[in-house]
């Protein structure tokens, strides 16, 4: 499959009913799986990562907008090192889609997810496909079955937990006759849901016996002020050493820590009150031990100021 027959392809009213479908429901599924590293292999000209959260989220394959060019059977990645893989429409036009998935299963961490899109041979494409064998793209590949795929993920550890199908109409040239079968699609959903042309499937990477650690580990970073610039430190008058110092405080307001864990860190990790870490011997705990520029002390617990504090220093 060269890059210009998958550029036609995908640039053609069958192509685009396609990606059209398999966007929405990528879309649909990636924004909860959490991590720092998400991979997608194949199918360069579409970012199908745009709607996940992670820090890291890079295309690879062949092509100018990879981010590491490479054949999917020889990943340059460490072992275990990947929270997330999307595999769009590789391993049916690959020649050795079993040492993919191996790969694939090499690099994802325990837990990590993986989500494959590919044809249905048991649909009127894949019977369109049986009578043009060899004819171009996407008549031209080696179309797995759902039921195959996950026979092959159960060897490798994988658990299946999501699938769907879609695009219910026949595999018509011309944008008008696509949107003539449009009544097929919640008819195909309602009555035959395994004949779509096109299926996702997302699966998880078991390991058994696994332990995930839940401690805090001391591993800090600290963020401070330049206090030899004016603005922040103090310009050496006591009326601007006053109002630099209400800018900070309103900074370390306005600068909400626990929103930055939450989204760049999948929450792994504790915002810390002071210099010694919680759960580190030396550290203070309850109400003796926030920040009260910062925080203040309701029912039990520490709770951060609001942005209108921050405002009116």
């Amino acid at each position: 499959m060269s890059n210009r027959e998958l550029d036609a392809w995908l640039a053609s009213p069958q192509g685009r009913y396609v990606l059209d479908w398999e966007i929405r429901q990528i879309d649909e599924t990636v924004p909860d799986i959490f991590g720092f590293n998400a991979l997608q292999i194949g199918l360069p000209q579409c970012d199908l990562l745009r709607a996940n959260r992670m820090a890291l989220r890079i295309r690879i394959g062949s092509g100018d907008s990879v981010a590491i060019a490479c054949s999917p059977a020889a990943l340059p990645i460490a072992g275990q090192s990947v929270d997330l893989v999307v595999l769009p429409h590789v391993l049916e036009f690959a020649d050795d889609p079993h040492q993919i998935l191996r790969e694939v299963e090499r690099i994802l961490i325990p837990e990590g997810q993986l989500i494959i899109t590919g044809f249905n041979p048991l649909s009127l494409w894949g019977l369109k496909k049986q009578a043009r064998r060899g004819s171009g793209f996407p008549w031209n590949g080696s179309y797995l079955s759902p039921t195959r795929l996950k026979d092959w993920l159960k060897l490798l550890g994988f658990e299946v937990d999501r699938g769907s199908f879609g695009c219910y109409a026949p595999p018509c040239e011309q944008q008008k006759w696509l949107q003539r079968w449009g009544f097929t699609e919640s008819a195909g959903r309602r009555w035959w849901k395994f004949s779509g042309a096109v299926y996702m499937l997302r699966a998880v990477k078991r390991v058994h016996g696994i332990r995930l650690i839940t401690a805090v580990s001391p591993s800090i970073f600290y963020m401070g002020f330049n206090m030899l610039d004016p603005l922040v430190g103090g310009d050496g008058t006591p009326e601007g050493a006053e109002r630099a110092r209400k800018l900070r405080q309103a900074i370390s307001i306005a600068l909400d820590m626990e929103e930055f864990v939450s989204i760049f860190l999948n929450g792994r990790g504790v915002p810390a009150m002071h210099p010694i870490p919680p759960g580190i011997f030396g550290a203070r705990e309850g109400e003796v031990g926030i920040n009260p520029v910062v925080f203040e002390w309701r029912n039990g617990e520490a709770m951060r100021r609001g942005k209108d504090v921050a405002r009116r220093l």
